[in-house]
């Protein structure tokens, strides 16, 4: 049986995180997200093909802090774990999508990844695009940091379809 786009997803970032972050990441109870203290870090990588659209990885900075210091083998406190913390997450991202792609399309068929870009958003920002995504992941680690995964697609003329759950349940089985 084929996942759906949401297990699809979820089963990417699980793997990527566990095995290049010794991360283990579970889906998130609604009650349970913890909130961000100021913007989170968001990286967004587009791909187009067959299934084209665009994901968005969003953590805290001090989670990306400890991602890249975990990842890289530094200290947390060392600056330079915070000025690779981007990095790492777009790495983490591509690694995520490309997965994703094989997984839910195959190999044969043909697609194509942008490069991961970091994206300026307030948290304000954040909120009013995450109830446009077409799926929506909410996860956390063993001590409830928040890792969110997020998926736009776009129609066939380039617009983002948001679906607003009129077609798909916001998570479910798009």
């Amino acid at each position: 049986m084929q996942k759906t786009i949401p297990e699809a997803m979820f089963a990417s970032l699980k793997t990527v995180f566990e095995e290049a972050a010794y991360v283990v990441l579970e889906e998130a109870k609604e009650e349970s997200v913890e909130v961000w203290d100021g913007a989170p870090l968001v990286i967004s990588l587009s791909f187009t093909g067959a299934p084209s659209g665009e994901l968005w990885l969003a953590t805290s900075a001090q989670y990306t802090r400890e991602l890249a210091a975990s990842i890289l083998g530094l200290d947390e406190e060392d600056p330079s774990s915070a000025e690779k913390g981007p990095a790492t997450l777009m790495e983490l991202l591509n690694m995520i999508v490309g997965g994703l792609l094989v997984d839910l399309f195959g190999s044969s068929e043909e697609y194509r990844m942008g490069l991961p870009k970091a994206l300026q958003v307030t948290q304000e920002e954040y909120s009013v695009r995450c109830s446009q995504a077409k799926v929506w992941l909410h996860t956390t680690d063993y001590f409830g940091a928040r890792v969110d995964l997020l998926l736009f697609s776009k129609e066939q003329d380039g617009r983002v379809d948001h679906c607003k759950g009129e077609s798909c349940d916001q998570g479910s089985g798009c």
